[in-house]
């Protein structure tokens, strides 16, 4: 998952909302919620008011801020994953006999959620290019893959992450496996639902749906959650969600997980998904500031203000963008665009 080994942005953090979003109306402030010591996103920032107060959407059992967002519908072209990239016949990456992505650690062998839902999307991507079905096939291996070892929790499917690590390498924040995280559910769901959608397979849109449920379960709960709630009523998506230990509102892992939302949303139509999506851009429309070092590089999250933060290069949607890179040596900024 995300680490402090990426580069950052030193003059602009490129934000989700911004890059997916067209702003229909502009929110009236109003009274933010009360603040919680043991929250981390109100340590950092400063009393005030939200930027939208927290409302019911239907069908959503909790309250969250949402910002009245337009979303933009794009074909399936036009999105995350689609690109003119053909992924090689042979794979050079770590995987087992039966082709399926693996983590190493110390010598062994584990289960890698976000690694397959990656190469996934990338089999799923060079078979609409290619229409070669052993892309498709090695795609399938990924997603029979997944689903074989999912966790259930209220008709939620979790995928579970080993083997146990300090978190961001940190001592003193040790993460015990299992554990689970938004990062690599949003990229199974965005990775089953375009499955769902290629194949017109009823198995994949039930996977799907499962999977999506657990962005309805805020926690901290009873069995495992990667979303929350905090005390201002903003929607995270969080990374690192661990009973006993402080949300650190990590922002690619956040980012990246709502593309997953903004895919199941595109496919099925689930209004929803499109809510929750809605309220995880508002979440870092309201806390961007909070990342930024004006001047240098931006934080990777809220608890360790010292981490890098990895720039979202928000690639979403095949829309070009910008990618600051901050070079070590020459402490300099270059700037290139990318179509794809």
């Amino acid at each position: 998952m995300g680490g402090s080994r990426g580069r950052g942005s030193a003059a602009v953090l490129v934000c989700l909302a911004t890059a997916v979003l067209a702003l229909s109306a502009v929110a009236s402030p109003a009274a933010g919620a009360q603040e919680s010591a043991a929250d981390v996103t109100d340590a950092v920032w400063e009393a005030g008011a939200a930027e939208a107060p927290p409302a019911a959407v239907a069908g959503i059992p909790f309250r969250f801020a949402v910002y009245p967002f337009e979303l933009r519908r794009l074909e399936l072209p036009s999105r995350a994953f689609s690109n003119s990239r053909v992924v090689p016949r042979v794979d050079t990456g770590l995987h087992d006999a039966e082709g399926v992505r693996m983590r190493r650690v110390k010598g062994r062998l584990y289960e890698f959620p976000r690694g397959q839902a990656s190469y996934g999307l990338e089999n799923l991507n060079a078979y609409r290019i290619t229409g070669d079905a052993f892309f498709l096939e090695r795609a399938l291996a990924q997603a029979r893959r997944l689903v074989s070892y999912h966790t259930e929790a209220a008709g939620a499917w979790y995928y579970p992450n080993y083997p146990s690590r300090q978190r961001h390498g940190r001592p003193g924040e040790y993460v015990r496996a299992p554990y689970y995280s938004a990062l690599p559910q949003g990229r199974i769901l965005m990775f089953l639902s375009r499955l769902a959608e290629m194949t017109g397979s009823p198995r994949w849109r039930e996977a799907a749906d499962h999977t999506f449920l657990a962005f309805l379960r805020p926690g901290p709960c009873s069995g495992p959650y990667v979303v929350r709630v905090d005390a201002r009523g903003y929607y995270w998506l969080e990374e690192w969600p661990w009973a006993g230990m402080k949300p650190d509102a990590t922002l690619n892992g956040h980012n990246s997980s709502a593309f997953g939302l903004y895919e199941y949303h595109m496919v099925t139509g689930d209004e929803r998904a499109a809510e929750l999506f809605k309220g995880a851009a508002t979440t870092i429309r309201h806390y961007l500031p909070r990342f930024r070092n004006p001047g240098w590089i931006s934080c990777y999250c809220l608890a360790h203000l010292s981490l890098i933060h990895i720039s979202e290069p928000t690639r979403l949607l095949r829309l070009s963008y910008a990618v600051f890179c901050l070079k070590k040596k020459q402490k300099q900024i270059t700037y290139w665009n990318n179509a794809d």
